[in-house]
């Protein structure tokens, strides 16, 4: 049904139509008229394609009729809604407002067609009128739909029937617990944070990491992240019976890494040395982006412009570790007699290679021929020493010119006086000798 209204001799439709209230004239949107015994909108024409609508009427459920509980309301498709925004609501015996627990508003998205999503609050002690533990509390679920595509902007409230369940006074609290546990899945751009947690009904976080969807959850990932940067916020739990508790979380994406550049060149040591004696050695050189690792390989070159890979050093170890020792016929092998080591290292953005300034590598020398040395001459023999004769002897006294019998003198300090002596003396194996007398 439309109005229309004469003008100069003109029926003209009225598209809006304005009334007059407190000194402000408001726009009518709707205005019905009773015809034939049915009310009929006298402004079809405005709320025809414009007005968002939905497929069914919004629905709450609870989970028990008394508390704890849980709230479910399920959201229906919409046609001519470019915003959707959704309320948990309970009535304080005089007026609805918005729910004390946790996400009792928000956004929710359109559904496709022929489907449906829903919210889950739950209610917490301060949505009760009283605490009494005989009082009832009232609830509802609602969903504003918004058109902005058109001006002015239209919007379209479905509310669900109400809800009630009865409040439980003197329940034993339900303390729940949190804390955090390593971070995983950390790349440059995206992590997860995880927690543990006891009687967790629902959780909320603060932060770059947002609520996740699920409330029972108990972890959030996040993609889209700068490297290198470090993100902290806070996840809190809340139990059937709105108590709660807290825990910080911090996660450090990873650091943009380049490859390695090298700075100084590795150096060989020594500059000099002698194949099949010398052991040569290589420092890595520096480098800048912090490598993790070194590998080496040794080289060796006919003309210093085309360099190969050595095999196994004189000691039989490879050419790959950080020392080398040149077998003792290097330079015939390699007239032009130089080696070098070429050093790469390696982080996780990769390798990068640097060759150290060439060495020497001499031939060992031949020594010369030692002469045969001179036999020495046999030694002359040397006679047996003529032994030295011992010698016995004694004294013995004479008495009237006659040799008395023998009686040894036991010191030569003796006095005789009156009397004569002969000292006889004799060497062993030969007879006495006499002396005379004295």
């Amino acid at each position: 049904m439309s109005i229309k209204l004469r003008s100069g001799g003109i029926w003209k439709n009225v598209n809006k139509a304005y009334l007059r209230s407190g000194d402000v004239w408001k726009n009518i949107t709707k205005a019905y008229i009773r015809s034939g015994g049915v009310w009929k909108s006298m402004f079809g024409f405005i709320s025809s394609i414009n007005d968002p609508s939905i497929a069914q009427q919004v629905t709450l459920v609870r989970s028990s009729a008394s508390m704890p509980a849980t709230l479910t309301g399920r959201n229906y498709r919409w046609t001519n809604a470019t915003t959707l925004t959704y309320k948990f609501q309970y009535n304080n015996g005089s007026q609805w407002l918005d729910g004390n627990g946790t996400n009792p508003t928000g956004t929710i998205t359109n559904p496709s067609v022929g489907s449906s999503n829903t919210k889950i609050y739950t209610p917490v002690i301060g949505d009760f009128p009283s605490s009494s533990s005989t009082s009832t509390g009232s609830f509802r679920f609602l969903v504003t739909a918004t058109n902005t595509n058109v001006s002015p902007t239209l919007q379209t409230i479905s509310t669900s029937d109400t809800v009630s369940i009865q409040n439980v006074i003197n329940v034993t609290p339900v303390i729940p617990t949190i804390s955090m546990t390593a971070n995983t899945n950390v790349t440059q751009t995206s992590g997860t944070i995880n927690w543990t947690s006891t009687n967790q009904a629902s959780h909320t976080s603060t932060g770059t990491f947002s609520t996740s969807a699920t409330p029972t959850a108990t972890f959030i990932s996040k993609s889209g992240l700068t490297a290198g940067t470090t993100y902290t916020g806070t996840v809190t739990v809340t139990s059937s019976t709105g108590n709660t508790a807290s825990a910080n979380y911090s996660l450090t994406t990873n650091a943009l890494v380049s490859i390695p550049v090298n700075q100084t060149v590795p150096t060989v040591t020594p500059s000099t040395g002698t194949a099949g004696v010398t052991e040569y050695s290589t420092t890595n050189g520096t480098w800048t982006n912090s490598p993790t690792s070194f590998t080496y390989q040794w080289e060796q070159s006919d003309n210093e412009s085309t360099w190969s890979p050595l095999g196994n050093d004189r000691n039989g170890n490879p050419s790959t570790l950080s020392t080398y020792s040149p077998v003792s016929n290097y330079v015939s092998l390699y007239p032009d007699g130089t080696l070098r080591c070429k050093v790469t290292a390696t982080n996780s953005a990769g390798s990068a290679s640097r060759e150290s300034f060439p060495v020497e590598v001499v031939a060992p020398s031949t020594p010369s021929p030692s002469p045969s040395p001179s036999p020495s001459p046999s030694p002359s023999p040397t006679p047996d020493p003529t032994p030295t004769p011992t010698w016995y002897c004694s004294v013995r006294e004479i008495e009237d010119g006659n040799e008395s019998t023998s009686q040894y003198i036991t010191s030569m300090n003796q006095s005789f006086c009156g009397s004569s002596f002969v000292i006889v003396c004799s060497q062993s194996g030969y007879p006495p000798i006499p002396s005379l007398p004295c």
